[in-house]
């Protein structure tokens, strides 16, 4: 009896035009995935067309927006529509970086804390905080999903939030999804964003849009090579 083939599921970035860093944060991110991420069966990309990069499939997408959620989301659904994307894919940020080995049709469901724990602690009032209070409006129980690290979205349950989703003020989007579908076995965590090189060794690590060259150097010691993503140009 021949063993059951693995699932395999869609990587999928949403990109703008803007890099602070000329898509070296994508350079990393991907050099990250064709190291630590099993079970990949493609990598896609919505939003801008990155130059530099090679073998992945694009869906081009324009930020119509002022909130970047909302580009987010909108992105999303158009990956949710596209046959290039598998039914459940793994969502990452450009700034998001793998330093161990995941499954990427098991990656876990990470959250911390509460919505409300962190409406309470945060000391930052502005669009993001607004983003949060709308989902915590909605979930008062709900836990805090967007903590800087890759998710699993279903094509049919994202859809299925275009009926939640505030398209006026935005929401944050891992929260939303994760509340309303209440998703399985998800590990607390602290959050992963980096304003400096972590002191110990770390699973996964995001960045902020303007870093200091000291975490980009310790990026750049961490994933030195050049993976099947690039090209010669993205050097």
């Amino acid at each position: 009896m021949s063993s059951k083939s693995p699932k395999v599921v869609s990587v999928v970035y949403t990109l703008c035009n803007q890099s602070h860093y000329n898509n070296a944060e994508l350079r990393f991110s991907l050099r990250s995935i064709d190291k630590y991420l099993s079970n990949i069966a493609n990598v896609v990309i919505v939003g801008h067309n990155p130059p530099g990069f090679k073998n992945f499939d694009h869906i081009p997408a324009r930020d119509s927006e002022s909130i970047p959620d909302i580009n987010i989301f909108n992105k999303l659904v158009l990956a949710c529509q596209s046959d290039k994307v598998t039914d459940d894919f793994l969502f990452m940020n450009d700034d998001h970086f793998l330093f161990d080995y995941f499954d990427a049709s098991e990656f876990p469901n990470f959250y911390c804390n509460s919505l409300k724990h962190y409406l309470e602690r945060t000391k930052i009032r502005g669009g993001y905080f607004g983003r949060v209070q709308n989902v915590a409006r909605k979930y008062p129980d709900g836990k805090f999903f967007d903590v800087h690290t890759p998710i699993m979205y279903n094509k049919e349950k994202f859809l299925a939030l275009r009926d939640h989703f505030d398209f006026e003020k935005g929401m944050v989007i891992k929260s939303l999804y994760g509340n309303e579908w209440n998703v399985d076995n998800p590990i607390e965590i602290t959050d992963c964003k980096c304003i400096e090189p972590p002191l110990r060794s770390v699973k996964i690590m995001s960045t902020f849009p303007r870093v200091k060259a000291s975490v980009f150097r310790y990026i750049e010691d961490k994933l030195p090579f050049t993976c099947k993503y690039e090209t010669f140009d993205s050097l």
